[in-house]
């Protein structure tokens, strides 16, 4: 077996689960404030939710990280979450966005390891909370998109 291309990830319950009923591929979704907040989400790819952020959540697999990365080009804001020295993929980060006024705009529990945001331009501030650490980064979207890593010690 190659192990070059093999890549660690820690899931929480609901993400392995997901990952497991979908064969680990990348799933689009989208999610209203109050229902992400509860952890209910709707998984019909176009459809609008009352925050109107549409998003992909995934990459657990060769296959699902190639899908995405392939598709990165249409999202905004992608985001990668890794731990430790040898950046383990992490899936269960608690995900928040909030606008440059501080509105919450996005909130998804269990993101990662690659979380693609269809953002507007502007000024965004980012948390990702994992294993009870946060991690905070202010970031400007522009029109070509923007890379985002968390990555946690």
């Amino acid at each position: 077996m190659n192990t070059r291309n093999l890549h660690f990830v820690r899931l929480g319950s609901a993400a392995l689960l997901a990952a497991m009923a979908l064969g680990g591929s990348a799933m689009v979704l989208t999610a209203s404030a109050d229902a992400a907040s509860t952890g209910a989400m709707h998984s019909a790819p176009g459809q609008e939710s009352a925050s109107g952020v549409k998003y992909v959540n995934g990459g657990i697999g060769h296959d699902s990280q190639e899908s995405m990365r392939k598709d990165a080009h249409n999202w905004p804001l992608r985001i990668t979450f890794s731990e430790q020295a040898n950046n383990e993929f992490v899936a269960d980060a608690d995900l928040s966005v909030f606008d440059q006024a501080g509105k919450s705009v996005m909130h998804l529990k269990d993101a990662g390891p690659l979380t693609y945001l269809r953002m507007q331009p502007g000024e965004y501030r980012i948390t990702a909370v994992h294993n009870g650490k946060t991690l905070t980064r202010t970031v400007h979207v522009g029109d070509k998109g923007l890379d985002v890593h968390f990555h946690w010690e």
